[in-house]
């Protein structure tokens, strides 16, 4: 992986986790049985690919934000009918101003992210 890269993804989890990244990558390394280091990469290597792939559809799409939001918020609801376990660790981790709810944190996040991708 380029440096640019990894510090791209870096930046990116950075930015979504805060002080929860090593925490979320602890789980993922437990869940995926790869070592912390392998987590950490895979994390910080998938973190652009995945922004860029919601940039492409929010653009390719004309979302605005309330679609945005809807679009993240049915991807979470499919993920947590999939695998409740997973998405309520994720979603602790995700909820930065602890009011119980992840998606209105996830949703400032994702709209910040997609302005500064798309400028």
């Amino acid at each position: 992986m380029q440096n640019s890269e990894q510090g791209s993804g870096a930046g990116i989890l950075k930015h979504l986790l805060g002080a929860n990244q090593g925490i979320a990558t602890q789980a993922v390394s437990q869940s995926s049985g790869l070592d912390s280091n392998q987590t950490s990469q895979l994390m910080q290597m998938l973190a652009p690919v995945l922004m860029g792939s919601l940039g492409a559809q929010t653009k390719n799409e004309r979302l605005d934000a309330t679609a945005l939001s809807g679009l993240l918020r049915n991807a979470t609801q499919e993920q947590e009918q999939q695998a409740p376990d997973a998405m309520n660790m994720i979603s602790k981790l995700l909820d930065s101003n602890g009011d119980g709810n992840s998606m209105d944190d996830v949703t400032k996040i994702g709209m910040g992210l997609l302005n500064n991708f798309l400028k």
